[in-house]
């Protein structure tokens, strides 16, 4: 996979697929097949309360990357409006939070089955020092937040290399 490296920030090449698997991911899925392969003992290895707790743990997919002179931080935020989303910026990075809310759906069957994770989230991403708060705009989108922040100028100077053998 090729990637371009600007300031410290990385993005992968367009049309490259990115997974990024995270620990918590890997154990998530490693109860939900225990629960699959022993769900007929006692009611699986995790009580509803514990399968809700998950489900309300859902987290917006964030990427990070450089345009230009801007750094942008954008969100994925499906079935959401302006209205229910936060974002708060400080010294040590942004902050995305926000509430996603269920909508009341009846069938006639009287069978309902939703995948789906509502409630409260929250994503805090790091961001690098020198960012002006105030030097920022944010627009959302058909369900993506895209938060624009302008990246501090960074002054560079020619380093001298010595051979072997050269004093300090």
């Amino acid at each position: 996979m090729e990637r371009k490296q600007n300031q410290g920030i990385q993005r992968a090449s367009e049309g490259t697929p990115q997974r990024a698997m995270s620990p918590f991911t890997t154990v998530r899925r490693m109860m939900e097949d225990m629960d699959r392969i022993f769900g007929g003992w006692g009611g699986g290895l995790s009580s509803w309360d514990e399968r809700e707790d998950m489900a309300r743990a859902w987290h917006p997919q964030v990427e990070v990357f450089q345009r230009g002179e801007d750094l942008v931080v954008r969100a994925d935020l499906p079935g959401l409006e302006s209205k229910d989303v936060d974002v708060e910026l400080d010294d040590d990075g942004i902050t995305i939070k926000g509430e996603r809310r269920a909508e009341h759906e009846e069938t006639k069957e009287g069978i309902f089955h939703s995948e789906r994770s509502y409630g409260s989230f929250r994503r805090r991403i790091p961001l690098p020092s020198g960012i002006v708060a105030s030097d920022c705009d944010a627009l959302f989108q058909n369900g993506v937040l895209e938060v624009t922040l302008k990246l501090p100028k960074i002054a560079s100077h020619k380093v001298q290399i010595r051979g072997n053998g050269e004093p300090h």
